[in-house]
């Protein structure tokens, strides 16, 4: 079971200038039924994004963010063949929240025919859940799930141009 709440609030500083803040929190309880101990955490997360519109098509965002992701199910308890992805899971009862903090910078155009945004963007993670090969036999894995502070920078976009008003 899992519920969350959420605000989102917006304060206008000036012509071209406003101020963006976000903030949820969730909870998760994840019962299992073959006796397996019972997991009930919580998350909280919080951004403030600072947006300059430059011009009337175009807008620059500085955004700041602290988020937390619960592990799901999957990660916490799974013991067995997952066909799809060609592995063995293994799951792991102790994992805890990922805590996120992420800068990033967005130019984006938001209106007209063509459309774009482009960002860079640096997020430090810790407790990092991923899938840790720990054996391989041909193209099936062994994994475990696990977790490790890890860092990820970049540069992301979309571009988007409009053929007809019902096709983009």
């Amino acid at each position: 079971r899992s519920a969350g709440v959420f605000l989102l609030e917006e304060l206008a500083l000036a012509d071209a200038w406003r101020l963006e803040f976000g903030a949820r929190q969730d909870w998760q309880e994840v019962k299992p039924q073959d006796g397996q101990r019972a997991r009930d955490m919580t998350g909280t997360s919080l951004s403030a994004a600072l947006v300059w519109d430059l011009a009337p098509q175009y807008s620059l965002t500085l955004a700041a963010a602290r988020s937390q992701r619960l592990p799901n199910s999957q990660e916490l308890y799974a013991d067995g063949i997952h066909l799809a992805t060609n592995t063995y899971e293994v799951g792991n009862a102790n994992l805890k929240a990922e805590t996120s903090h992420n800068i990033d910078l967005t130019l984006r155009k938001h209106a007209g025919d063509t459309r774009f945004s482009v960002s860079g963007f640096h997020n430090q993670v810790d407790d990092y859940i991923s899938a840790r090969t720990l054996d391989r036999f041909e193209d099936f894995r062994l994994i475990e799930y696990a977790q490790q502070d890890a860092e990820f920078t970049g540069i992301e976009g979309d571009i988007r141009h409009r053929i007809t008003p019902n096709f983009s």
